[in-house]
Formats: structure tokens, sequence, C-alpha cells
């Protein structure tokens, strides 16, 4: 009887901590991503961060319906969104992809971007135009919009930008 208790006591405490390292390990994955988000503080303006969401795998559908088969081809792996308000009616949108494969990124760089925009000097190989920056760098695939072509929100998108590269740079 108390070899039995024990084998019972042994084998909760396992699933224990099977689930525990399931839970910080996913939380790790999701949240490896949002290291790379620049802090408003770090973007020199009085900005605010608003509405971040992310995703993983297939549930990139919820967040972008119409672009993630594109996403999903190119081997998709997690995402993160993060609005940053220059005041009520100014923003940028930063989103962040991170793909299986450093081929990946490039192939969804390519199949997205307006190559003829003016090139930038960060990232593998980057673009900006009036309304949105874009690069991509290792796994990652980034593009930064903005709510108008004010100096002010194109002086933010790439700043943005290229804290986001630094960060992936750092972080491999």
């Amino acid at each position: 009887m108390l070899y039995k208790k024990w084998n019972i006591t042994r084998t909760m405490f396992l699933v224990f901590i099977i689930t525990i390292l399931l839970f910080v390990d996913g939380n790790t994955q999701e949240n490896s991503l949002k290291v790379l988000l620049p802090e408003s503080s770090d973007l020199g303006l009085t900005v605010t961060s608003k509405y971040q969401q992310s995703a993983e795998g297939e549930k990139l559908v919820e967040l972008i319906n119409g672009g993630a088969v594109l996403f999903l081809k190119y081997g998709f792996k997690r995402t993160v969104f993060q609005e940053y308000y220059i005041d009520s009616t100014q923003y940028i949108n930063l989103e962040i992809y991170q793909m299986e494969k450093p081929e990946g990124a490039k192939g969804i760089f390519y199949a997205r971007t307006d190559t003829s925009a003016k090139p930038i000097s960060f990232g593998k190989l980057g673009f900006q135009n009036n309304y949105y920056c874009t690069f991509y760098r290792e796994h990652y695939y980034v593009i930064v919009t903005g709510s108008d072509s004010t100096k002010t929100v194109q002086k933010l998108m790439l700043k943005t930008a290229e804290i986001v590269d630094r960060k992936i740079i750092d972080k491999n």
C-alpha cells in the first residue's frame, strides 16, 4: 500500500513539473519576440504604446485573415504587433514576423515589398516609402507603417525599424 501511494505521489509530482516546464517554455517562446519591441522611451518622443497582439503558427489567420496564407507558405513561426501613438491622430504600427528559416524571411520580404522604394541602411535589405519601411534580417521580417507621411511619422518609423534591427543583431 505504501509503495502504491509513493508511485501516485511521484507520478503527480512529475506531471506537475512537466506542466510547469511546458508553461514556462511556451511563455518564453511567446515573449521572445517582445524583447525586440522598442520601449516608448527608446523612441525619443512622447510616445504611448498600445494594442499589442501576438500569434503563433496557424493562429496568424485570426490576426491577418487575408494575408496569412502567404506567410504560412514561407514558414511563419510567430509574430508580434505593437502600435505606438505620438498623439491622437499620428501613430505607427510595428509588425515583427519570425520565420522558421532565414530564407522564409527573405522570401516574404520579396513577395510583399516594393523594391523600387528608397533603400534603408539597416537590415539585410530594406526599403522605405511614404507610409512604411520594411526590412528582413536573419529569421525576421519587419514592417513599420505610419498613419501619414509627415516628417515626424517618417522619422519615428525609421527610428523604430533601426532599434528593432539592432535588437535582432544583439539577440543573435
